[in-house]
């Protein structure tokens, strides 16, 4: 569906006055969400290192594979029952 302004203008002009709040509402997050991201600063994912506390250790790339292959060895033979 191709999307001009002369078609959104022609369907504007159909709403009713709830519905034209409803736009202008929608029409405001808009607005409200692309400043909210422009103004945020970019950082390096590096610079977040260390900013939240951890409260359990993260497992190993092995210890991970391990767990996922137990669990979806423990799902299958689950199904097959």
């Amino acid at each position: 569906m191709t999307v001009s302004k002369e078609h959104i203008k022609q369907e504007l002009d159909n709403l009713n006055e709830q519905q034209l709040k409803e736009v202008a509402d929608l029409i405001t997050s808009f607005k409200f969400c692309t400043q909210a991201i422009e103004k945020t600063p970019k950082k390096r994912l590096s610079e977040f290192y260390g900013v939240l506390h951890t409260t359990i250790a993260y497992p190993s790339k092995e210890a991970i594979r391990q767990i996922v292959g137990e669990t979806l060895a423990q799902k299958n033979s689950t199904d097959k029952s």
